[in-house]
């Protein structure tokens, strides 16, 4: 832009000149995030007391506490300790599941420590494992069976049997089940027919001398006019300590 003034006889020329101005200001470039790996354990592998012959299983969570996956490369496994999950990847965030099985062999204290190799930048990752393999005392067992309840049924039916037992001894049981077997006649006939033997639900409950157990089965009978006449009850179970 030119600006003329005059002044005592002479002629000014100004010359101005238009600057844009601007109220922004750069933003600086930003730096990259740091990926991280945060590797953290929880759980509880104390197992206690397990019976030479049995199995105890716990779980292990690993858990990603970064924001990058973690890889983890293998998982150490000591005498009578197994994981069922050794290596894979964890997203960032996540976490992994982990059965861990403690099958003593001997009768003896266990105790170890349970390492997660995996690229983690920080966090903890290790964990004790213990646990006491011990032998079972075989103890007596005496079973006195109460029949309790024997229905006799007719063509196509269902015919229900329950009754109990109890050891008399001194040994406690665990896994406890019934084959029973149902022999039948039919009318008129001297015969006796055995139906196909049925076997009732194991349990997992620990049944200790003295405590009555019951139990219930069935079979189906596919003859007009048969009769059950008698049965035949065995017994199955595992050993267990009385805890």
């Amino acid at each position: 832009m030119v600006i003329a003034i005059f002044t005592r006889g002479c002629l000014v020329l100004l010359l101005l000149s238009t600057v844009a101005c601007s109220s922004s200001i750069p933003t600086a470039p930003s730096s990259p995030e740091t990926p991280t790996r945060i590797i953290a354990l929880s759980g509880n592998l104390a197992f206690g007391n397990v019976p030479l012959g049995s199995q105890a299983t716990a779980t292990l969570t690993i858990a990603n506490r970064g924001n990058s996956p973690l890889t983890v490369t293998r998982l150490t496994e000591s005498s009578g300790f197994t994981a069922s999950w050794t290596h894979g990847s964890i997203p960032a965030g996540g976490s992994q599941q982990v059965t861990i099985q403690f099958t003593p062999t001997a009768a003896q204290p266990y105790s170890a420590v349970l390492t997660v190799d995996a690229d983690h930048t920080s966090g903890t990752n290790t964990m004790a494992m213990s646990g006491t393999g011990y032998e079972v005392p075989a103890g007596i067992y005496n079973w006195v069976f109460d029949p309790g309840k024997l229905e006799s049924c007719t063509a196509d039916s269902c015919q229900d049997f329950s009754g109990s037992v109890t050891n008399t001894g001194t040994g406690c049981a665990t896994n406890v089940w019934f084959h029973v077997e149902f022999y039948t006649q039919e009318s008129g006939n001297t015969v006796d027919i055995l139906v196909p033997p049925v076997d009732s639900t194991p349990t997992s409950s620990l049944l200790r001398p003295g405590q009555p157990f019951s139990f219930q089965t069935s079979a189906v009978l596919n003859t007009a006019g048969r009769h059950i006449i008698a049965s035949r009850i065995t017994i199955n179970y595992a050993f267990a300590a009385c805890q």
